[in-house]
């Protein structure tokens, strides 16, 4: 069943807990690609979950509540968009994972802030 999430205080708090549930592991996996240590299925896969529990929420607005969820976001277009070579052999690339990644785990600060858009 599809929960509607509107702007609201409550829808708020319901999108803030997907991504701080959902951002650690996209994070992690994508290091671990990059670093060879895990493979591209499973990125694809977990990319693949996280959006389909996302449009489970079905959530009206585009705009994200938060730099955190800019990062998330702006890492999941990144990962979606990149083969699998890119990840592995581009460097501007890896870089933006890595900073996007580094961010949603706690590692460093935001200061690419990019302009995002959820799904």
């Amino acid at each position: 069943m599809l929960k509607l999430i509107s702007s609201n205080q409550s829808a708020d708090t319901d999108i803030d807990h997907f991504v701080s549930d959902h951002a650690p592991a996209l994070a992690l996996t994508a290091l671990g690609v990059i670093q060879g240590k895990i493979d591209y299925q499973a990125l694809e896969n977990i990319c693949t979950e996280q959006l389909q529990d996302w449009w489970q929420l079905n959530v009206l607005s585009n705009e994200p509540n938060s730099d955190y969820e800019s990062a998330y976001w702006n890492l999941m277009y990144t990962l979606e968009r990149s083969e699998d070579y890119q990840l592995l052999g581009h460097k501007f690339t890896q870089h933006q994972v890595k900073h996007y990644a580094h961010y949603l785990l706690g590692l460093e600060d935001y200061v690419t802030k990019l302009p995002a858009i959820r799904p």
